[in-house]
């Protein structure tokens, strides 16, 4: 299925030189809290949401995060309708917690401008990704690796509901 062991079953995953780590994910079984916007939230419910993923994921080298919420649709045009009606209001996926035994620099703070909604359609699956990069990313004198992060999050997502 397309739980939340499926999307990050490993504590630490490398693509493309980055290594990306998995600091916290959870499932729910309605779509209420996947962002930060009850406008948003509404969206989804409306447009008939199902289960929901949320994750935080660190990227090494750096204090930014990625926040993403995988968000299960109905349908293929009630997954359109919502990234319609989404891309015209603001908001983020609602980050999880960090926990206690992450690095001390780690912190969610206000997103950091980078963001990506995505809608994938394969067979009987049809998710959402809402993702937002959290943190100023004063680890990384470069922010193409923090843009890679979220990239290849996104990427480890649409692999995993194209294989299910």
């Amino acid at each position: 299925g397309l739980g939340a062991e499926a999307f990050f079953p490993a504590a630490a995953d490398r693509f493309d030189g980055i290594s990306l780590r998995r600091l916290a994910v959870a499932e729910a079984s309605s779509c209420t809290g996947a962002t930060t916007s009850p406008e948003a939230d509404r969206t989804l419910r409306d447009d008939g949401c199902g289960r929901v993923v949320r994750a935080l994921v660190a990227p090494d080298g750096s204090d930014a995060l990625v926040a993403v919420s995988i968000v299960a649709m109905p349908s293929p045009e009630r997954a359109e309708r919502a990234v319609e009606r989404l891309s015209s209001q603001s908001f983020a996926p609602a980050p999880l917690a960090v926990p206690a035994a992450a690095r001390r620099e780690l912190a969610v703070r206000s997103p950091a401008g980078a963001a990506m909604l995505v809608r994938i359609s394969h067979a009987d699956a049809y998710v959402l990704i809402l993702g937002a990069l959290h943190g100023d990313g004063r680890g990384s004198a470069d922010p193409g690796p923090l843009l890679t992060a979220m990239g290849q999050v996104r990427f480890r997502i649409v692999r995993v509901v194209i294989s299910a």
